[in-house]
Formats: C-alpha cells, sequence, structure tokens
C-alpha cells in the first residue's frame, strides 16, 4: 500500500512532475502567435494591481522664430488621454493521482507529459484569444478591437464594392487594388500639414481568407509569375524604413469591421514596436508546486499574471474595414 507520507514517494512525485513541467514549457508553440505580433512587457512587479494607460497625442504649441534677445520660448505641452490597465489572474491545471505515482515509483514508468502539454496549450490558447479580441466579462478589447483607431475604407474596386475577397476564395480586385489599399493602410490617412503625421506601419495582418487567396493566386509570366501576396509585398515593402515589414494573417478579423461592411474583414496595419503598443505581463504562466487535492490524487496548478493590449501611440496603428464580405 503506497504511503504518501513517505518522503522517497514525495521526492518521486516531485522529481517527475518538475520534470515533465519543464519539458512542456520548452516546448515551441508556433501556432501561438500573440508574442511575435504584440510587443510583450514583462518588467512589471508580480503584484502591481495596475498601470496607467496614458495615449499620447500629437501635443501643441509650435515652433517659432525668436530674436536673440528674446526672453520668451514657445513652449509646448503633451496631449494624453489616461486610464488604468488592470493586471488579472488565469489558471489552469492537472492532477496527478496514487496509481501514475504509484507506477512512477514501483515499476519505473515515468509520470507522462500529456497532461501538462495539455494545460500548457490551454493556459496559451486563452492568453492568445484575450490578445486578440479581450474579454467582454472584463470590458477588455484585444489587437483586432481596440476604441479609438483611426479606420480607413478601401477603394472601390473595379469588380464593385471594397472587398478584396469574396467567402468563395476567389479575389474581388487586382494585385494593383490590393496594394493601393494596403499602402494607404500602411502610410495612414492623407494630412495638408507637416506637423502631425501618421506613424509607418511594419506589420499588416488580414483574415485568413484574404491571405491564402492572395498567396494562392499567381501573376502572369510578365510580373515574374509569383503570388499576389509576394507582389503585393514588394510593392509596399519600400514605403517602410528597416526590413522587418511582415504581411500575416488573423483569422479572427474576418467579422471585426465595424464599418463599410459592419460583420465583414478588417485589415490592421501598425508598427510592432513596445512605444506603439503593448501586452503588459506581470509574470508569464508557470506551473506551481504540487498539492493534495483529493483522496486520491494531487494537483499542479499553473498560472499567469496580465492585462488588455495597450495602444501607446494611436497614429502608429490603423484599421481598414471591409476587405472581405460578412462570413458566409
Amino acid at each position: 500500500m503506497l504511503n504518501f507520507k513517505d518522503a522517497s514517494l514525495l521526492s518521486v512525485l516531485r522529481t517527475q512532475i518538475s520534470n515533465v513541467n519543464v519539458r512542456v514549457m520548452e516546448t515551441p508553440m508556433t501556432d501561438i502567435t500573440y508574442p511575435s505580433l504584440i510587443p510583450v512587457n514583462t518588467a512589471y512587479q508580480e503584484w502591481q494591481p495596475n498601470i496607467a494607460a496614458i495615449t499620447l497625442g500629437a501635443g501643441v504649441g509650435e515652433a517659432k522664430w525668436i530674436s536673440g534677445g528674446a526672453k520668451d520660448v514657445p513652449l509646448v505641452d503633451m496631449t494624453a488621454s489616461t486610464s488604468s490597465v488592470e493586471f488579472a489572474v488565469m489558471a489552469v491545471g492537472y492532477e496527478v493521482n496514487y496509481e501514475e505515482l504509484g507506477l512512477a515509483a514501483n515499476a519505473g514508468f515515468p509520470i507522462g507529459d500529456r497532461k501538462a502539454a495539455i494545460v500548457r496549450r490551454k493556459a496559451e490558447e486563452f492568453t492568445q484569444n484575450v490578445a486578440m479580441i479581450g474579454d467582454t466579462n472584463k470590458g477588455w478589447t484585444g489587437l483586432i478591437n481596440k476604441t479609438g483607431v483611426t479606420i480607413l475604407t478601401p477603394m472601390t474596386k473595379a469588380a464593385t464594392g471594397t472587398a478584396w475577397v469574396l467567402n468563395s476564395g476567389a479575389l474581388n480586385a487586382t494585385a494593383a487594388e490590393i496594394a493601393t489599399d494596403m499602402m494607404n493602410l500602411i502610410l495612414g490617412p492623407v494630412t495638408a500639414t507637416n506637423s502631425v503625421r501618421p506613424i509607418i506601419a511594419d506589420t499588416v495582418a488580414v483574415p485568413s481568407l484574404a491571405y491564402r487567396a492572395l498567396a494562392g493566386t499567381f501573376t502572369d509570366a510578365l510580373n515574374g509569375g509569383i503570388s499576389y501576396l509576394e507582389w503585393v509585398r514588394r510593392q509596399v515593402s519600400g514605403a517602410v524604413p528597416g526590413a522587418n515589414f511582415q504581411i500575416v494573417e488573423i483569422p479572427e478579423l474576418a467579422s471585426a469591421a465595424t464599418t463599410v461592411i459592419s460583420g465583414g474583414g478588417r485589415a490592421i496595419a501598425y508598427r510592432r514596436s513596445p512605444d506603439i503598443l503593448e501586452m503588459p505581463v506581470s509574470f508569464a504562466f508557470r506551473f506551481l508546486n504540487d498539492y493534495r487535492d483529493a483522496p486520491l490524487g494531487y494537483m499542479v496548478p499553473g498560472w499567469a499574471r496580465f492585462g488588455a493590449v495597450t495602444i501607446w501611440e494611436t497614429r502608429g496603428f490603423r484599421y481598414m474595414d471591409g476587405i472581405q464580405v460578412v462570413p458566409a
């Protein structure tokens, strides 16, 4: 009969679980994309209750000519809106039962990784979902549905309407028309002033249907026989400083539009930089020590603490609604 007061058995339990958790946490999850799309800031204190979210504007005041003996220098001040971003704790765990521990201690069968791997996946999928769309119960928004973001309208296409792609997967626009829309999205709205300019984006995200239609449709031989996606990327990448320009797919964008075609597809463009946006993380997902929670089992909890995606500078973040019709 197993005696869980026996120190050697508890040692087996903790050694096995520690090994499992380390292996699981080191396993790459290539389908979890929020860390590559959103700068994740883990510099906050673990139990910090909240952060002040200050969205900066262009500022007020102007530079002026003065004389050498002037005693009044024109001053500027910042314009900003403030709010508070709260941190919240999420948790998910797994249980190890008597049988698993007995087999590990007495028959050499190691405790498997599967349950711990499922826990980590569920935790990362939860975080991914909150990062993309937020959480209505907490009043959080995510990357694809922030308020206060400039929403642009795509150009009317020769094939009628504004959509890039139809629900059949067929393109409704030429590569040149899509490149024009993307250029407007990347560079931002045209301004007649020199002082307040949009910040050029280096990341464009589109719904999966649009992304795959662009990737699966090819130009004619005179244009090199490359995919529309690559052709568009080449056309617009020259306007983006540096070499970090990317076009990615985000499935949730398929029905994110709130204007033009409400409930249809939305494209987003932003500068992927922590001075533009971030996901504040008080502490990243981790496993805690086991504890006995049932007559025949030990619980291994995992938890994390983070806040809603926050935009610091709206000039570097834009939406374009109406690039895809409402999903069938």
